[in-house]
């Protein structure tokens, strides 16, 4: 297999069998305001049971729907936007207008936090199953890298600690040793542009996501076994310095 070297987060850089889609928001955020408090912190406001930061396309505090003493602020770039949302936060987009305006869910946000989506080697990363809505196009993704020679395809969605998140689809090939063909990847690439979904893809080789989140649970399950093992021996003790008057 191809050396990895070692990527911002602790996990492999990108490398030949990495391909990305960068996702496709339901709305562009380039040139929007952002509104802060006089404590200069981004505005907040409630999406249902979401917080949110509150942005508006014109520098209008009617249209933000925020109050008198708040101040609109310029982010030069998108990333620069969301990086000044909190962290858990979606964003709402001219709350004031009619309808109520645009809304990101948290998710949303995360997806786009960063230069790209997670690698899926990163130590410390919060893995759970692919949203939904997505299986459709995981199923095509899948069809189209066994058809190119993969052995099996997994996928979930990654969020890191920083914030950054996004769908990471695992195309393997025989084994640990044996990464599928590049056309593999190329073909299940292709089959999530067809679909063109609002969220990232990192479509990666041989990385056994699942196999690696097995062995951390693992890991960790044994450390507490452990702390458990130690508490009753620690207990054990002091009841038998109690009976036999040790103390």
């Amino acid at each position: 297999m191809c050396a990895q070297t070692s990527g911002p987060d602790g996990g492999a850089a990108p490398g030949p069998y990495d391909r990305v889609w960068p996702g496709r928001l339901p709305f562009p955020l380039a040139g929007l305001h952002l509104w802060t408090d006089p404590e200069g912190e981004p505005c907040r406001t409630d999406h249902g049971t979401e917080p949110c930061a509150v942005a508006s396309t014109t520098p209008s505090q009617d249209a933000a729907d925020v109050p008198g003493d708040s101040t609109p602020q310029h982010p030069h770039s998108t990333r620069e936007l969301i990086a000044a949302v909190p962290g858990g936060f979606g964003l709402c987009v001219d709350a004031g207008a009619a309808g109520g305006g645009r809304h990101l869910t948290r998710a949303q946000v995360d997806g786009v936090r960063g230069a790209g989506p997670p690698l899926g080697t990163e130590v410390h990363r919060d893995v759970t199953s692919a949203p939904e809505h997505l299986d459709a196009m995981l199923d095509d993704v899948e069809l189209a890298a066994l058809v190119a020679g993969a052995e099996d395809v997994d996928a979930a969605w990654l969020r890191l600690p920083a914030g950054p998140a996004g769908l990471l689809v695992d195309v393997r090939g025989r084994d640990r040793e044996h990464p599928p063909p590049t056309a593999a990847l190329d073909a299940a690439l292709a089959a999530v542009r067809s679909h063109a979904p609002q969220e990232r893809v990192r479509v990666v080789g041989n990385v056994w996501l699942t196999e690696r989140t097995h062995d951390a649970s693992a890991s960790g399950d044994r450390g507490c076994q452990w702390a458990i093992v130690v508490c009753v021996l620690v207990v054990a003790v002091v009841v038998a310095a109690v009976q036999n008057d040790w103390f």
